[in-house]
């Protein structure tokens, strides 16, 4: 009896531990997230023969009502935020099952090719997945937990409690919400909804919002601000070749597509924005699959000059969405009908030669002995030749100009008096008449 007792106690204590994990699981795992959405009723569509997969990006990139009345397929889209590249390679084995699919669209963007985050099965991605397959969760589970890159990592140590990485605000309204729409018989769709009102869901995995991006604004930013331009991971180059074999290996076409970002990402990027796309071409044809990069797409393909169809620094809005979808529709059927899609595209040499345009501008100021010296940062094409100007909000709030246009991107403002200024840099292509194609402002602040 001495010997049972200690077990005994042992026993009721991992009790105990797991039946508290179960129930904060309960309240703070999110019910209605996009993945639980995108798995729900991809398990209620019929029919699919071709799938959108990827992150974000992807999901708010392709549009299957669209693509379906273009292309007569039977489409959805599979994507999900912040989806992983070995979450893609597992997701396929549910994906393919059935034979039907005879086309998986890979929507890739850079970022899913940095870092070494690698998966783990409390993912919300995974957990839906399996949800009901309890043969595949503990596939995955050992697929994940076997992996240098997941058991090294201290998230690995949180497999078991979904709720520590992915988990509603903490707030009490926040928890007894999430438990009140898992109780009272709340749709998946409205609870995602709930979770981001802003979110519509158009069905078939596509959800999107109506934001536009704001390139003038303070807090506007870059895709090099996030991902620093940083060199692609080996891992990761491999896990989309493992991406791309699957496909070929069920007979299925694997076509990559890099959905548009707003073009002064391109610009940031400079040469190695074309150095990496030969990466991912050479990678992906060499694995049987086709890649195609809507960056470079041709104004007869998709007007990327329009500032309305994108929501911020990296992602499409649903105006973005739809044109999007339109042109790779195009893509789609001329491939079908044999013909070279290749007219649709710039070489990085064509696109250097027609880049005569700037679509931001960053403004830097640094205090010195003399004043603010101000240093305006353009983001524009390898061939535009750009022109500057500097204004000031007077007492009145008006603005008035302190420097006129310039091709000189510096200047030294010298305020005499003591107190906070407002400083704005416009910037435009030298000859044009607009009154600015971009610019952007900046506080400073003299001391007495």
């Amino acid at each position: 009896m001495r010997i049972f007792k200690p077990v005994l106690t042992v026993l009721a204590v991992l009790a105990f531990v797991a039946c508290l994990n179960a129930a904060i699981t309960f309240a703070l795992f999110p019910y209605g997230s996009k993945s639980e959405v995108m798995w729900t009723d991809y398990r209620l569509e019929e029919g699919v023969d071709m799938v959108f997969t990827g992150t974000s990006i992807s999901e708010r990139a392709f549009d299957p009502a669209v693509v379906d009345e273009a292309c007569g397929v039977h489409s959805y889209n599979a994507s999900t935020p912040s989806q992983l590249l070995e979450e893609t390679y597992l997701g396929l084995d549910v994906l393919l099952e059935d034979g039907q699919v005879h086309t998986v669209v890979y929507g890739l963007e850079y970022s899913s090719l940095i870092g070494e985050k690698f998966p783990d099965p409390a993912r919300s991605y995974l957990i839906w997945k399996n949800k009901g397959r309890p043969a595949d969760a503990l596939h995955d589970t050992l697929w994940c937990l076997t992996h240098e890159r997941c058991y090294t990592a201290t998230d690995s140590l949180n497999w078991v409690f979904p709720w520590v990485n992915n988990h509603v605000g903490l707030s009490p309204s926040d928890v007894w919400g999430n438990i009140q729409r898992k109780t009272d018989g709340t749709s998946v769709y409205d609870a995602a909804v709930a979770l981001e009102p802003d979110w519509v869901y158009y069905g078939r995995g596509y959800g999107n919002y109506d934001y536009i991006q704001n390139y003038n604004c303070g807090s506007a930013k870059t895709y090099e601000d996030d991902y620093h331009c940083a060199d692609f991971d080996e891992q990761k180059m491999a896990a989309l070749a493992d991406v791309c074999d699957a496909c070929v290996e069920r007979g299925v076409d694997i076509l990559v597509v890099m959905p548009p970002i707003p073009v002064f990402n391109v610009y940031e990027y400079g040469d190695k924005y074309f150095e990496q796309s030969d990466q991912v071409r050479a990678l992906v044809e060499s694995h049987g699959g086709e890649f195609y990069d809507l960056n470079m797409a041709k104004p007869e393909l998709l007007d990327l000059d329009r500032t309305d169809i994108f929501a911020d620094f990296q992602h499409l809005n649903h105006t973005g969405a739809e044109e999007v979808s339109k042109a790779f529709s195009v893509i789609y059927n001329a491939r079908a009908a044999g013909e070279d899609v290749s007219r649709y595209f710039y070489t990085p040499e064509e696109y250097k030669a027609v880049s005569t345009r700037v679509d931001f501008v960053m403004l830097h100021s640094e205090k010195n002995d003399e004043g603010f010296a101000m240093q305006a940062e353009a983001l524009a094409g390898a061939s535009a030749q750009l022109e500057y100007q500097y204004m000031l909000k007077n007492e009145a709030g008006e603005w008035e100009v302190i420097r006129d246009w310039s091709d000189d991107p510096a200047y030294l403002f010298a305020p005499e008096e003591p107190g906070e200024y407002k400083v704005c840099v416009n910037v435009r292509t030298q000859g044009s008449d607009a009154e600015y194609d971009r610019y952007r402002t900046v506080k400073v602040n003299k001391e007495a």
